[in-house]
């Protein structure tokens, strides 16, 4: 295929967070190039949305399938030309009702003596100093190093580990007011930050008074972040824990009044899906820093729950104001780029209906009921091995949308690896590559003769791209070696916190299957020696040299792996079916450790 420039997502792509979409103009060509109006096109790991949505946006019939409930909920709401009945008078209202709590409960005093609504206001965690155990602030200002902060009261240097957190302060607030023309931000002193704590108790009384709930769900100890973010060693024991007990209180109460409208199902959900969206910027996972995007909070930087030692408590009314503004954005933006697209549930009504529609099913994709050959092309992204916890990061929204769609804290059938092996129910690569081959093998049985799956995918972890390799050739597909490609990802996402980490090849390959019914036999190699002793040359010589420039290595990198991947796809069809994916990697290199 040719190079297609990897463009920034448009308005329906960032209604609401979800992790590691892939880039819609590559989607777009692919649909394009391989498939014609009218034909079926299926993701069984429909994710962020974007096989589907650039499906129907073509005048294909897109197939949506994904486990994960956060998937369908915001693909549903992706494909919409309009907002609902009274969604603008109620989005009206409930700016009104914001307005009011923060006048009521939540302002700080301009120096000119008004009272008004911060936007944003940082604080850092309070901690014991591992030397003299006096409180020791994880300010940016008594910061030293990486994780490592000064005590004011023993000079020492503590690190952030070593530490036990006691609780939080406010440092500062940052606000507009009538009484000048710029944004402004002050220091707060001990006096302001105790009548901000009194106003949050007042809240707090009031929500429980009028029985407003919250999310009170444990963050569950077994989980791979659990042991990767540390979040119960530093004080996290609950998903509301997550938010300051200001924010968390207005969010409750937001929510709350948002279930007491009467509006249409429609508008109601749309309601719903913008609170939601707008939980992503509320949380302490928002920090502040100047020479990261032009000083604006930013949140969700890493695919994990990282927790700055200084956050910002970012103001709720503007965060659900931009979710809206979003919202309204892809709906104007489909009115404009998309035909009227009707949303099925139910196979049989699918495939009796014509004109543009997508079926979105929230299940395992290994069961799903699709009719055996009916699919004209098979487009997706499964997940990267360990690179993303998909249903442990969006609990952080399950937990307040469990009244619309059904969850679990751990689903047994996620194709994840888990980086942590020392914790219950922990996912092998074994799990991995059983997961993918039973939905492949279901991928093969719903797709037509003749017919490609294309997919997308990339990890430095060999082991990845064995499992993937060796769960479609268990399938039955062939392999379009002609057809590689490796696509650059977008360039303005090449400094978010993953992309910039040593090592970090930025894009995908993407890879092309067949089912071929005429031709059964796969290509086979019976001098496996050689073939694995071709396969452990082309990995060592990816990292035999040291270079400079990162496009440098990516060159490397993208070349010897296009020499790589054929061979690897070769000696999986040559052995035995049954191998485990830890048997092959010690054929292959012998020391398990050094893969």
């Amino acid at each position: 295929m040719k190079s297609v420039k990897s463009k920034a997502h448009t308005a329906p792509y960032i209604i609401h967070k979800y992790f590691a979409r892939r880039p819609y103009s590559v989607f777009e060509h692919l649909v394009t190039e391989y498939s014609s109006k009218g034909d079926v096109i299926y993701d069984p790991f429909s994710g962020g949305g974007v096989s589907v949505y650039e499906s129907v946006r073509q005048n294909r019939k897109g197939i949506g399938c994904d486990i994960n409930p956060l998937s369908k909920f915001i693909i549903e709401t992706m494909v919409l030309r309009d907002e609902g009945d009274l969604f603008y008078e109620k989005i009206d209202y409930l700016y009104g009702f914001l307005d009011n709590l923060y006048e009521k409960y939540c302002s700080v005093e301009c120096e000119c003596g008004e009272n008004v609504a911060p936007e944003l206001m940082e604080a850092c965690y309070i901690a014991e100093c591992s030397n003299c155990q006096e409180p020791i602030e994880f300010s940016n200002r008594n910061k030293v190093k990486t994780a490592t902060y000064h005590c004011k009261s023993c000079s020492f240097d503590s690190t952030a580990s070593k530490c036990k957190r006691i609780g939080d302060a406010y440092l500062t607030a940052e606000y507009y007011c009538s009484c000048q023309k710029e944004f402004h931000k002050k220091s707060l002193t001990q006096i302001q930050i105790e009548k901000v704590i009194s106003g949050v108790e007042e809240l707090r009384n009031h929500c429980e008074k009028e029985g407003i709930y919250w999310p009170k769900d444990e963050i569950p100890d077994y989980w791979d972040r659990q042991a990767e973010d540390g979040l119960r060693k530093k004080g996290f024991r609950l998903f509301c824990d997550l938010f300051t007990q200001k924010n968390l209180l207005i969010n409750a109460c937001l929510l709350n009044e948002i279930k007491k409208i009467d509006v249409s199902e429609y508008t109601y959900k749309n309601l719903r899906l913008v609170f939601s969206s707008s939980l992503k910027d509320t949380s302490r996972l928002s920090m502040v820093t100047d020479d990261w995007q032009q000083g604006k909070p930013v949140t969700w930087s890493k695919h994990a729950y990282w927790i700055p030692s200084q956050f910002c408590e970012v103001n709720v009314k503007s965060a659900f104001k931009r979710a809206t503004d979003r919202f309204i954005k892809s709906c104007r933006y489909n009115k404009d780029n998309l035909d009227e697209v009707t949303l099925f549930n139910n196979t049989s009504d699918f495939f009796d209906s014509s004109g543009t529609s997508a079926l979105l099913l929230n299940q395992d994709s290994a069961s799903v009921n699709i009719p055996a050959e009916s699919v004209d092309l098979i487009l997706t992204d499964p997940p990267y091995g360990s690179n993303v916890q998909y249903n442990e990061l969006s609990s952080y929204w399950h937990v307040w949308n469990k009244d619309l769609y059904e969850s679990t804290y751990y689903e047994p059938r996620e194709a994840v690896v888990n980086r942590k092996k020392n914790i219950p129910n922990s996912k092998t690569f074994e799990h991995y590559e059983a997961v993918l081959t039973d939905i492949m093998m279901k991928n093969y049985e719903v797709l037509k003769n003749k017919s490609y799956m294309i997919l997308t995918f990339n990890n430095n972890n060999f082991k990845s791209w064995i499992s993937i390799l060796f769960s479609i050739c268990k399938a039955g597909f062939l392999i379009e070696e002609d057809k590689l490609h490796f696509q650059t990802g977008i360039k303005n996402y090449k400094q978010t916190a993953h992309t910039i980490s040593n090592g970090t090849i930025h894009g995908d390959f993407i890879l092309f299957f067949k089912k071929d019914l005429s031709k059964k036999l796969p290509i086979q190699n019976e001098n496996l020696e050689g073939l694995s002793l071709s396969i452990k040359s082309s990995l060592l010589a990816i990292n035999s040299e040291s270079f400079i420039e990162p496009e440098e290595y990516k060159a490397h990198f993208v070349f010897y792996y296009k020499e790589l991947l054929p061979k690897l796809w070769i000696y999986l069809n040559s052995i035995d079916k049954n191998k485990s994916i830890d048997e092959i990697t010690l054929e292959l290199f012998e020391e398990k450790s050094k893969v």
